[in-house]
């Protein structure tokens, strides 16, 4: 039986997707409730699977806990669809024609390319990326555009949600299909730099290239 998200549940599970990695003050300072009320939602959490806890020794002082999602705490956010999602991709990849199967992921490629393709229009390289950060954040993608460090250099994307959570943990195949859509859509080449499958942070795409017109 699935343990029930409630709202206030939701909006520590929301804290740590968005932080990662965070300990009891910061989730209370973020969310707006005592530091009381966050041990007690973390440990209902960290009881039905949701959250992890590590311990962290800085200095010569007491270690302190952070906290971070468990994959069962990101497939809590992703909503009921979760489940369809991986049964359709299970499906389309098991198909054994491989011209019918490539036709079909081709398909649905073309498809998101074209729906993310009406709200990425501008010139530059990097307006194109921060336009395809706000059309991801509509679809509820919790998603980062952060301003380059060096002069020259492009924003990066920064999923701290990943939209196909459940279906990668079993294929990460669909990671590769959603750098491929990011590519074309941006028109300029766009890498994998970091996966949250990896080590449990955000799905970073680097974006290679120049920012002309």
């Amino acid at each position: 039986m699935r343990s029930v998200v409630t709202e206030s549940d939701r909006a520590v599970l929301d804290s740590l997707r968005r932080m990662v990695t965070a300990a009891v003050p910061d989730l209370s300072a973020d969310i707006g409730v005592t530091d009381s009320a966050v041990r007690q939602k973390l440990a209902r959490l960290e009881a039905a699977g949701f959250v992890s806890r590590e311990a962290v020794r800085e200095g010569r002082g007491r270690p302190h806990h952070r906290y971070r999602l468990t994959d069962s705490g990101l497939d809590s956010l992703d909503g009921s669809y979760r489940e369809l999602a991986v049964m359709l991709w299970r499906e389309v990849t098991a198909i054994e024609d491989s011209a019918i199967r490539d036709r079909i992921l081709g398909q649905l490629r073309s498809a998101m390319v074209r729906e993310l393709n009406q709200s990425v229009t501008a010139e530059s390289v990097s307006d194109r990326i921060r336009e395809l950060g706000v059309a991801l954040g509509s679809r509820g993608v919790m998603i980062e555009t952060p301003a380059p460090r060096n002069r020259g250099e492009l924003p990066v994307l920064r999923e701290l949600s990943c939209p196909f959570h459940a279906v990668a943990c079993e294929d990460s195949s669909i990671c590769d299909l959603e750098q491929s859509v990011f590519s074309e859509v941006l028109g300029a080449d766009v890498e994998l730099t970091n996966c949250c499958h990896g080590d449990g942070g955000a799905c970073e795409f680097t974006v290679s290239g120049s920012d002309g017109s």
